[in-house]
């Protein structure tokens, strides 16, 4: 007997009699007119066996992902009752962690979110709740982005202005070098600008800068007198902290990853400078 609207899957074998499922209308009532149009707006199947008897008893669903498998053919993967249920919470948590993390900044911000860019792609959560949480990862990387850029500018401005006090500072006392820690936190590229600034105040006078950002340490050294290589000088102080730079006599810069060893370091381009220069 024949229902209008009834669909099956093609090449698929069915017993006879198959069973039918019907989503939204008995199929008692499908029987009594089968040729009716209204039935194209419900689920009508055919289905060689089912793992239950209601859909009540699957509880909640979750619907996890789909992909396409195929040409014009499409998979989606869920699951039900208790997975579904942890599903749908992880979810939630997420969404909740993700909303936390819009008043996050700095450090922090910088955190979370690298633990959800790791969290979010794997987690089990519901596949519309997913594509909201990665939108909202992109979202926060490009806030973050925006935030750090902000930072770096005003880092850089701080730095230029500990600088030029300190090359004031020399050039008035007349002294043949200076080795100096910024007080503001500075990357290798705040501390470059904030030795610039050094040279255009003190233009005679040796610098070697050393600068911490995020546990790291930066090191610039400038210098216009031959008996003290700016390179050598550079070298010799970040030694204690393990680190490497490269450059020549008049200038040059280092890095390491390691800003504990600061005061040491400090301590050697000091003996270093005075040795050179006494």
């Amino acid at each position: 007997q024949g229902v209008n609207s009834l669909r099956c899957v093609f090449g698929e074998a069915y017993p006879d009699p198959v069973r039918v499922l019907s989503v939204g209308v008995p199929v008692s009532d499908l029987l009594s007119q089968p040729d009716s149009k209204y039935w194209s707006e419900f689920s009508i199947e055919f289905c060689g066996g089912t793992h239950l008897s209601n859909t009540k008893q699957a509880g909640a669903f979750a619907l996890l992902n789909e992909e396409g498998v195929a040409r014009g053919v499409r998979r989606i993967t869920g699951t039900t009752g208790k997975a579904a249920l942890e599903a749908i919470a992880l979810g939630e948590t997420l969404e909740a962690r993700m909303q936390a993390a819009q008043g996050l900044s700095g450090v922090e911000l910088e955190a979370e979110l690298s633990a959800l860019k790791t969290e979010v792609p794997i987690a089990a959560v519901p596949y519309v709740v997913k594509r909201k949480l990665q939108a909202g990862v992109e979202q926060l990387a490009k806030t973050s982005l925006e935030a750090a850029k902000v930072e770096l500018k005003a880092a850089v401005e701080a730095a230029k202005a500990e600088g030029t006090k300190l090359g004031e500072a020399a050039e008035a006392s007349g002294v043949k070098f200076v080795v100096a820690q910024l007080q503001v936190t500075a990357d290798a590229k705040a501390a470059d600008a904030a030795s610039l600034a050094f040279k255009e105040a003190a233009p005679s006078t040796a610098l070697l800068l050393l600068a911490a950002s995020k546990g790291a340490l930066a090191v610039v050294a400038l210098s216009s007198d031959p008996a003290l290589s700016a390179k050598e000088w550079m070298v010799d102080a970040i030694a204690p902290a393990g680190g490497k730079g490269g450059g020549n006599v008049q200038r040059a810069q280092g890095a390491s990853r390691d800003a504990t060893e600061m005061a040491k370091c400090v301590e050697a381009a000091t003996a270093f400078a005075t040795a050179k220069l006494s």
